[in-house]
């Protein structure tokens, strides 16, 4: 039988995924969020025309011709023709072997749903625990 911990763990790792809405953006709209120019955040236009609003804590990547993908931080990379330089998370890639660029943005929604699922598994886990304990019988037992 499996424990409680471990199936949260799992419901955890499945809804992971669900937590990120992920954007495609164009190599010169990643160029603009290079740089905060003294602003908290960017705002730019993904490949479908949406416009996403980039923060210091948005999750912004690339992925390279092989399918790896390299985490980026935001507004302290440098990207032009010839390379990607990102001395934060120690990249240095030829702009060439950049297959795709994109932007994850927490999404409020999924993130509430498995807060609050992963919180009715843990108080229904407890109260499953408590209902089948068994009486306690014997010489060992409080009275």
């Amino acid at each position: 039988m499996c424990k409680p911990l471990s199936i949260i763990m799992i419901m955890a790792l499945i809804f992971q995924t669900g937590c990120y809405n992920t954007y495609s953006v164009s190599m010169d709209e990643f160029k603009k969020i290079q740089e905060a120019d003294g602003a908290s955040f960017k705002t730019v236009t993904t490949e479908d025309g949406v416009e996403i609003t980039v923060t210091e804590n948005s999750r912004v990547g690339v992925t390279d011709i092989n399918g790896k993908y390299y985490s980026v931080s935001p507004f302290n990379f440098t990207l032009n023709n010839m390379q990607l330089v990102a001395p934060d998370d120690d990249i240095l890639m030829p702009t060439k072997a950049i297959e795709q660029t994109n932007i994850k943005l927490v999404n409020p929604t999924d993130t509430a749903m498995l807060i609050g699922g992963v919180a009715l598994v843990v108080i229904g886990a407890a109260i499953g625990v408590i209902v089948s304990t068994p009486d306690c019988e014997g010489q060992f037992c409080q009275q």
